[in-house]
């Protein structure tokens, strides 16, 4: 955890799981030692920090990032319209495995909708993800959804809800898969599900902001996403 100067205002960030502050260089690259997702190593290669445009990977192996030309940065945070969107378009039809874990920030700017929208998702057309952070506005709902595959056949999906902070405040997030539960944790606060099986194989990309015409109105910051190396692209 450490503390960023951002709009007028100091507030915590979290450094993605697996890793550490470095004082030195000012940003989260000492490995965790003790970090485990049941005994495997975990890395962050894809970090989003939204320091400029364009916006660009800054997990340090240069993921090619699609913006639809609405994502904009704005005194260091990103802003999304309920129209923009981050495409990456290496994440599709990736096999995950049994190990993920995502943590972002965010700012709900919009009004008291009663639909969801996206903050993370690898939906395709009209279907939802195999993962999925969505907010409920009306309800002020962090909804963590993972769906996992049984022999390559039977779906099961996990759901789990937690609150956010409305009224312009900002939320920390993290999304965490294990094989055995589906952890979602909003500012602090935990609630699992259980859930086993490989994360499901989606041909859809992931998507920061918007998926399914499901749009964000507010801002993000700090988009990480944590896999352990053994996962995979699908070539199946």
């Amino acid at each position: 955890m450490f503390l960023m100067y951002v709009n007028g205002e100091w507030r915590e960030r979290p450094c993605a799981m697996g890793t550490l502050y470095n004082q030195k260089t000012c940003d989260c690259s000492i490995h965790d030692p003790k970090a485990d997702l049941n005994g495997r190593r975990c890395r962050a290669p894809l970090y989003i920090p939204f320091h400029s445009e364009p916006i660009n990977d800054h997990g340090g192996t240069s993921i090619s990032l699609g913006n639809n030309g609405r994502v904009r940065v704005h005194q260091s945070v990103g802003e999304f319209d309920g129209s923009a969107a981050l495409t990456i378009w290496m994440y599709a039809d990736i096999d995950f495995g049994e190990y993920l874990g995502i943590t972002l920030s965010f700012q709900h700017t919009g009004g008291a909708a009663n639909s969801e929208q996206v903050l993370v998702s690898n939906c395709f057309y009209n279907g939802r993800g195999s993962i999925e952070i969505v907010i409920q506005p009306l309800r002020k709902q962090v909804i963590f959804r993972g769906t996992t595959s049984q022999d390559n056949s039977q779906l099961t999906t996990a759901e789990v809800e937690i609150p956010y902070k409305s009224g312009g405040a900002w939320n920390t997030v993290t999304y965490s898969y294990d094989g055995t539960s589906l952890t979602g944790n909003v500012n602090g606060q935990t609630k699992s599900k259980p859930l086993t099986g490989r994360l499901a194989v989606s041909p859809g990309s992931l998507r920061i902001g918007m998926c399914n015409s499901r749009g964000f109105v507010g801002r993000m910051d700090d988009v990480r996403l944590c896999q352990p190396i053994l996962a995979t692209i699908n070539q199946g």
